[in-house]
């Protein structure tokens, strides 16, 4: 890491936002320097009309709500099904899963009910069952405003070393349609190819042109 005075910082923005670009803060995780993440936000509000947008683990609510009136809109990470899934691929302490689901779904609810669009990011494994996808599905649709999230489910990809494995595309996008057509009021969304292939949105057990909401989320 490299420390930049605050004015290099600004003037780097203004040409970047000038030029049509939008303020992204992501990781590490922009809750990790929260005074430098609302300065950064709140310059660019007060300067270009535009708010920012950012990837954080949902680890904390206060956070967000501080960021709020500058947010355009923002990743949440949800990384499992119960608490102890969400310790274990987080890589934390098992008692510390409970909290940190609860962190990640009072931030959702912060941001969605505020009418802020919200991207709620699982990384789902080659093990994930559709019992669990149902779950996590419950959880990203009752906690907030659906019409304001879209729900992205993420491929891992297997890394070497690590017994974790990758879900196959066909069944995975099986899954989807699957939980979309128990969740009608949910945007689901996920890549089934890493290689030339786009995002593929389903509603309802549909898969359906996305409207602005997820657009917007997405593209950044």
């Amino acid at each position: 890491a490299q420390e930049c005075a605050s004015a290099d910082i600004f003037a780097i923005l203004d040409q970047a936002l000038s030029e049509g670009q939008r303020a992204r803060l992501s990781g590490g995780d922009p809750a990790m320097f929260p005074k430098d993440s609302l300065a950064i936000a709140k310059w660019s509000m007060a300067n270009h009309e535009q708010g920012v947008t950012y990837c954080h683990n949902g680890s904390s609510p206060r956070f967000v709500e501080r960021m709020l009136p500058f947010t355009a809109y923002a990743g949440i990470d949800l990384k499992g099904s119960n608490p102890h899934e969400l310790a274990m691929r987080s890589g934390i302490k098992d008692h510390l899963g409970s909290p940190m689901m609860q962190r990640s779904l009072e931030s959702q609810r912060i941001l969605s009910e505020a009418g802020v669009p919200t991207d709620v990011r699982t990384c789902v494994f080659g093990s994930t069952t559709t019992y669990e996808m149902l779950k996590m599905a419950d959880l990203v649709a009752e906690n907030g405003d659906p019409n304001n999230k879209v729900w992205t489910v993420r491929q891992y990809i297997a890394v070497p070393g690590i017994p974790w494995q990758s879900p196959h595309p066909e069944k995975l996008q099986k899954q989807v349609q699957l939980v979309s057509r128990a969740h009608p009021e949910l945007t689901v969304a996920f890549r089934p190819h890493w290689q030339g292939g786009g995002m593929e949105f389903w509603r309802g057990g549909e898969r359906f042109n996305p409207p602005a909401i997820s657009e917007s989320i997405l593209a950044s």
